[in-house]
C-alpha cells in the first residue's frame, strides 16, 4: 500500500470521526423519540392481541397501515423501513404489495393524535393500563378524565408513601418541634466535662510515661452498676400509661450497647477510648441523665412518656455526649500537663536547696550568675591560648 493510499484512508477516517462527533452533539429530535416510543407500544398491543404476527385479514391490514404511518416519521429510507417492518410482522403480505403500501404512505404520511389513534385501535383504559401504554389515549376515557385519574393515583401513592414514612408522632405542634425536642434534651441533660473517662484516659497515659508514679496518679473509681446483661435479655419498656415515669424504670433499647460501641468507633477523635468496657461505662453515665430529660420533655409536650417514640433519638444525643467526652479528655490532659510542669519546676528548685538552709531566689540567681562568669573566663583563657599557638 502506497503512502498516498494511507493518507487518503486516514483522511477518510478523520472525516467520519468528525461527522459522528457532530451527530452526537446534536440534540435528539423529541418528535422522533415520541414516534419511536409509540411504535414500540403499538408492537406491544399487537403482540398482546394477535401474538407474534398480524392476522391475514382486514384488521391486520389496518394495523399494518397504522404502523407504516409511524415508521414514515423516522429517519432514513422510509420505503425500505416500512417493507422491512411488514416482512417482520406480516410475512403473509407479498413483497410488491408491501412496497406499494410503503410508497403510498411515504408520499402522504399521517400523524395521529392520542385519542384518534385510541379510537382507531379500540384501546380501552384497562388494556392501556395493563400494557403500560403512555402515548396513546383510551376510547372509553377522555383526556380530562385520564388526567383526573392520574392525579388520583398520584395522591394515593403520596398518601401511601407518607404512611410508610410516618414516625408515629401526632400531627401538630410537637411534630414541628422535634428538632427543638432533641436540643432541649441536650440542655436538660447536664454532662459534666470533668468526666471519669477523661480521668481514666489521662491517668493511663501518665502511668505509661511515668511507671514509678503509678500508685500516686491512680484515682479511686466510683462503684458503677453493670449493664453487661443487656445482650442476654431484652429491655422491657414501661407502659404507655406512665405520665411522669421515673428514670429508674426507663430501660435502654435492646442492643443499645452494641450501637453505642459502633458510634464510638466511628467517632473521628483518636483520644476517645473505643474498647467495649470503656464505652459501656460511658453509656452507663449517659443513659440515666438522658432518660430523665426525655421523660420530662415528653410529659411536657405529649402529656405522657412513650419509650419507642421519645427515646428513638438517643443516638444523636450520644454522639454529642462523645464530643463532650473528647473535650473533657483534652481539658484533663492539659491540666495534667500543667501539673507536671509545676512539679518539674518545683523539683528544679529542690536541687538548689541546702540541708542547713533553704536558698532563696536571690541566692539561686547569684549562683547561676557566678557559674556563667566562670564559663566566660574559661572561654577567654582558651581563646588566648589558641591565639598564641597561631602566632
Amino acid at each position: 500500500m502506497t503512502a498516498v493510499n494511507v493518507e487518503a484512508r486516514h483522511a477518510e477516517i478523520k472525516r467520519r470521526y468528525a461527522w459522528q462527533a457532530e451527530q452526537r452533539r446534536e440534540k435528539p429530535d423529541q418528535a422522533r423519540l415520541i414516534t419511536l416510543i409509540r411504535l414500540r407500544e403499538l408492537e406491544r398491543i399487537f403482540q398482546s392481541r394477535y401474538g407474534r404476527f398480524l392476522p391475514d385479514d382486514d384488521a391486520g391490514m389496518d394495523d399494518l397501515t397504522v404502523a407504516a404511518h409511524h415508521v414514515a416519521f423516522l429517519r432514513g429510507d422510509v420505503v425500505t423501513h416500512i417493507v422491512a417492518w411488514a416482512r417482520s410482522w406480516a410475512p403473509w403480505l407479498p413483497q410488491d404489495k408491501a412496497k406499494q403500501l410503503a410508497e403510498r404512505v411515504a408520499a402522504e404520511p399521517r400523524k395521529f393524535t392520542a385519542d384518534a389513534l385510541a379510537w382507531r385501535l379500540r384501546l380501552s383504559m384497562a388494556e392501556r393500563t395493563a400494557l403500560k401504554v403512555t402515548t396513546i389515549g383510551a376510547f372509553d376515557l377522555s383526556k380530562a378524565e385520564r388526567e383526573e385519574e392520574r392525579k388520583r393515583k398520584r395522591r394515593e401513592a403520596e398518601r401511601a408513601r407518607r404512611a410508610k414514612a410516618r414516625s408515629g408522632m401526632s400531627r401538630g405542634r410537637p411534630r414541628k418541634m422535634r428538632g427543638q425536642q432533641v436540643e432541649k434534651i441536650l440542655l436538660a441533660t447536664d454532662f459534666t466535662l470533668t468526666s471519669d473517662t477523661a480521668r481514666e484516659v489521662s491517668e493511663g497515659t501518665a502511668a505509661a510515661d511515668h511507671p514509678t508514679r503509678e500508685n500516686k496518679l491512680n484515682s479511686v473509681q466510683a462503684a458503677r452498676s453493670s449493664l453487661s446483661d443487656l445482650e442476654a435479655q431484652p429491655a422491657m419498656p414501661p407502659s404507655n400509661s406512665t405520665r411522669a415515669g421515673s428514670p429508674d424504670i426507663v430501660q435502654p433499647p435492646f442492643d443499645a450497647i452494641n450501637q453505642a460501641v459502633e458510634l464510638a468507633r466511628k467517632h473521628p477523635s483518636m483520644r476517645l477510648p473505643k474498647d467495649r468496657p470503656a464505652v459501656q461505662r460511658m453509656f452507663e453515665r449517659f443513659w440515666p441523665r438522658y432518660a430523665r430529660a426525655a421523660v420530662q420533655i415528653a410529659v411536657r409536650f405529649y402529656g405522657r412518656f412513650q419509650p419507642e417514640r421519645d427515646t428513638r433519638d438517643w443516638g444523636i444525643v450520644f454522639r454529642m455526649f462523645l464530643d463532650r467526652e473528647v473535650e473533657a479528655i483534652e481539658i484533663h490532659r492539659e491540666r495534667r500537663r500543667e501539673l507536671d510542669r509545676k512539679r518539674e519546676a518545683r523539683s528544679t528548685l529542690d536541687r538548689y536547696t541546702s540541708p542547713a538552709r533553704e536558698l532563696t531566689r536571690d541566692d539561686i540567681w547569684a549562683r547561676e550568675t557566678e557559674r556563667e562568669a566562670r564559663r566566660a573566663r574559661r572561654a577567654e583563657i582558651l581563646g588566648r591560648g589558641r591565639l598564641r599557638a597561631a602566632s
